[in-house]
């Protein structure tokens, strides 16, 4: 990094992101404290302009998220959520409408920062897998065992089409392609399915807005909604098990305990299809820590599915790993339309920010790669996960942008 950008307090900020996602990913919170407070000094005096239709979409998601602790089987624990829940996403929306205030000048240096982060957290992670490849299992450090790679590989796969933006918002620096391609090394050693399937969708979506424009991104923003809403259809009909059965194959462990924990989370949506159970209630279901061995309804499952010797699979250990399920299981077909809108009203946002082409496209392809990290991974409340991604979308908007300064205020007509 220049000797400039070590003055640049974001640069400082970027720069230790992703390692903090690497170490731990319970400190991204932190990590995005700092920047937020580095953006706060740095936009002084501020001059905030968020567009109405976004901040429309998310007050009626978070006021529907507290209609529903009324309802709840626990109000006040989900109050408690709500409050953290309300808390993060204020914080996030702050820090977004910072970064579009601050002038383009230090776009340069928080774009070295991040790309160093990036490289940093890469080389850790190639190590670990080498240390542990390497060493006997008794002198393993913990730290290396912990480290949880895993959610490394699902930020880092919004961290590259951060990276690919910013290549073509600024000049082609060596160090962002190295980062670059670090950070897809490190997704495919991390090993992580659900990561690796986000990233090969990540780059479909921005190689379809790199070479058709702007009219892919608002097509993405009718299909990602229309998709999230009807994937509890679709996997009823589906009928996953038996295609199984009927080609011979086994799937592995992961596979069928989602394919359980999703059968046993359209049964409880079944129960109340539009309220839902309330807010961050799916962890309180009293049957949920239940195992399904030897439970009938879900015989034709474990029939496909190789679990290892003696495995105890609970109906619902954590959450659905899947966020249309989490959704509709919490809030109901009312808060899963809210949450569906939410994708195509980011996705419109990104029209309004002045980027290049290709830079649009790293946008939308990280949209699209959070869609499917969604669809298969994490609870869609771990406020680790929506730091993670308001902070990815913060420094996009301040190193991706073309010359010219600050994001312009909404247009009368912002389609």
């Amino acid at each position: 990094m220049h000797a400039r950008a070590l003055r640049n307090p974001l640069a400082y900020a970027a720069l230790i992101f992703p390692p903090a996602a690497v170490i731990d990913y319970k400190v991204i919170p932190l990590a995005m404290a700092a920047t937020l407070a580095a953006a706060a000094v740095a936009a002084w005096p501020w001059k905030l302009r968020i567009w109405p239709p976004l901040a429309a979409g998310l007050a009626l998601l978070l006021a529907w998220s507290l209609l529903s602790a009324s309802w709840s089987i626990d109000p006040g624990h989900s109050l408690a959520r709500f409050a953290r829940l309300a808390l993060t996403v204020a914080a996030g929306v702050l820090l977004c409408q910072l970064s579009a205030s601050l002038a383009s000048a230090d776009r340069r240096d928080v774009a070295r920062g991040l790309a160093a982060g990036v490289l940093l957290a890469s080389a850790f992670v190639g190590f670990r897998q080498i240390w542990l490849q390497l060493c006997p299992a008794g002198i393993v450090a913990d730290i290396l065992i912990a480290s949880p790679v895993t959610a490394y590989s699902s930020v880092a796969v919004l961290l590259v089409l951060a990276l690919l933006a910013t290549l073509n918002a600024l000049p082609i620096s060596r160090l962002t392609l190295a980062a670059v391609a670090a950070a897809v090394v490190s997704i495919v050693v991390g090993g992580s399915t659900a990561s690796i399937a986000a990233l090969g969708m990540g780059l479909i979506a921005y190689a379809a807005v790199a070479w058709l424009g702007r009219k892919s991104v608002r097509t993405l923003a009718v299909l990602l909604p229309v998709a999230f809403l009807a994937l509890p259809i679709s996997l009823g009909a589906l009928d996953l098990p038996s295609h199984l059965k009927a080609q011979g194959w086994v799937v592995g462990g992961s596979i069928g305990h989602r394919m359980i924990i999703w059968r046993y989370v359209s049964e409880k949506i079944r129960a109340k299809p539009v309220l839902g159970w309330g807010l961050h209630a799916g962890r309180l279901l009293p049957d949920r820590e239940n195992r399904a061995n030897g439970d009938p309804r879900y015989a034709d499952i474990f029939a496909v599915t190789w679990f290892g010797p003696g495995a105890k699979i609970e109906l619902m250990p954590l959450h659905p790993h899947n966020a249309t399920l989490h959704l509709w299981l919490e809030l109901g077909a009312v808060g899963a339309v809210l949450y569906a809108a939410l994708y195509a009203l980011c996705l419109l946002g990104l029209l309004r920010i002045p980027v290049p082409r290709a830079a649009l496209a790293g946008g939308a392809g990280a949209v699209t790669g959070t869609f499917v990290l969604g669809q298969l991974s994490f609870s869609v409340w771990q406020s680790w996960w929506l730091c993670a991604q308001l902070l990815v979308a913060a420094l996009y908007i301040l190193t991706a942008r073309r010359d010219g300064g600050a994001v312009p205020p909404p247009a009368p007509r912002p389609m």
